[in-house]
């Protein structure tokens, strides 16, 4: 009976000082990973992200990076002069699928309106692009989740940076007039 109740505690201890190391291991590729993917580094952010998958992650963090795996592929792929749109195409597909079934407004998370924002700027930045149609779908819905958010000076920052996107692409010429678009 000892020996039973002394192997439940070494496995019991061995399994959470595992899981504390996987979380610091997470907690530092993600900063690393997120400071690449502000520096508009979307490759490199997408390299320390493929690391990230490998780990044993909580559901939440899973989704979390599997939304920037497939954000920073379209961002890193349409930075390219390649005319081959594939990897732009799948990550656009993985984007829309990881929020095609949600409906209901308390399971529309922080990784649903980053998904969205996301996939408004596939249609809207991207260079040949320019599809508002598709974009300002993607963008009304980031905009609404971001007016009712309750961290306002996050939410003011992030609301008028998709404001600012979608008044001026990233393609704009100097010329270009408010309205340009349409």
């Amino acid at each position: 009976m000892k020996t039973l109740l002394a192997l439940a505690l070494v496995t019991f201890f061995t399994v959470s000082s595992l899981h504390s190391q996987t979380a610091a291991e997470y907690t530092a590729l993600k900063a690393e990973a997120e400071k690449f993917f502000a520096e508009k580094s979307y490759g490199k952010a997408n390299e320390v992200y493929a690391k990230a998958k490998a780990l044993t992650l909580s559901a939440n963090d899973t989704r979390w990076v599997e939304f920037r795996l497939a954000d920073t592929q379209w961002r890193s792929a349409s930075a390219t002069q390649q005319a081959d749109t594939t990897k732009q195409d799948q990550a656009r597909q993985a984007l829309e699928v990881m929020v095609r079934d949600i409906t209901r407004e308390e399971d529309k998370d922080r990784v649903w309106v980053e998904v969205k924002e996301s996939l408004g700027d596939f249609w809207w930045m991207r260079k040949n692009s320019v599809n508002w149609h598709p974009a300002w779908a993607n963008y009304q819905q980031a905009l609404e989740w971001w007016a009712g958010a309750k961290d306002v000076d996050e939410a003011r920052e992030r609301y008028l940076s998709i404001v600012r996107r979608s008044a001026r692409p990233a393609q704009a010429e100097r010329y270009y007039y408010y309205g340009y678009y349409g």
